[in-house]
Order: C-alpha cells, then sequence, then structure tokens
C-alpha cells in the first residue's frame, strides 16, 4: 500500500511538472521578452502583463503583475535562471527529492529591429 502511495505521489509530480512546463511554453509563446530579478523570472507579455516565478515555502509561486499568487508546483526548493539572450531562458527547477528539472524557453515575438525591450 505504501509502495502504491509513493507511485501515485510520483506520478502527480510528473504531472504538475508536465503542466508547468506546457503553461510556461505557453506563456512563452505570447512574450516579447524575459527578465530577471534575482531569484525571480519574468515573462514579459506582449499586452503589458507580466508574470513572475519564484520559490517561496518550498512551492514555486506564479504572480501576474505583482498581484495575488498561485502555487505553479508543489515541493520546489530552488530555481536557478540562465537568462540565454532576453528572448531565451533555461530554468533549473530543484525538488525537495533532491531531483532537478530544466525547462527552455523561447518567446515567438521578437521585437523590431531598432525597438528597445523597455517600450514593449
Amino acid at each position: 500500500m505504501i509502495d502504491n502511495f509513493q507511485t501515485d505521489l510520483d506520478q502527480a509530480t510528473s504531472q504538475e511538472l508536465t503542466a508547468l512546463s506546457t503553461q510556461l511554453q505557453k506563456e512563452a509563446k505570447s512574450a516579447t521578452h524575459f527578465s530577471t530579478n534575482q531569484s525571480t523570472l519574468q515573462v514579459h507579455l506582449a499586452n503589458g502583463t507580466v508574470t513572475s516565478y519564484n520559490v517561496s515555502n518550498h512551492r514555486l509561486m506564479r504572480q501576474v503583475d505583482e498581484k495575488g499568487g498561485e502555487v505553479a508546483l508543489y515541493h520546489c526548493e530552488k530555481i536557478d535562471i540562465l537568462l540565454h539572450q532576453p528572448q531565451c531562458v533555461t530554468l533549473k527547477l530543484y525538488t525537495s527529492k533532491d531531483e532537478t528539472y530544466d525547462i527552455y524557453l523561447s518567446s515567438s515575438l521578437f521585437p523590431l529591429e531598432g525597438e528597445a525591450l523597455d517600450e514593449q
């Protein structure tokens, strides 16, 4: 019975990671660029909305325009953010089970030549 419970817990974590990755990929497609603020990923959407992700109390939290907050992933201990360029970023998520997961994001919306990112 304990083995079945652990299997269910592992599947839930796998399903949560898949859902998180899908959500992040969806947001990335609508992003003009990404930025970081210490250990926070900021996804700048074309409509002016900024979605932020950071770890708090062993949870990856999602916040829109610095208001409210929802849990994007439970059992997340840490997040490393590698900004390759303003439109490409890799997230490394560390779980409480000492597992790591990499999620690569790339924006499909690029600024026009000569257009400043902060003007968007």
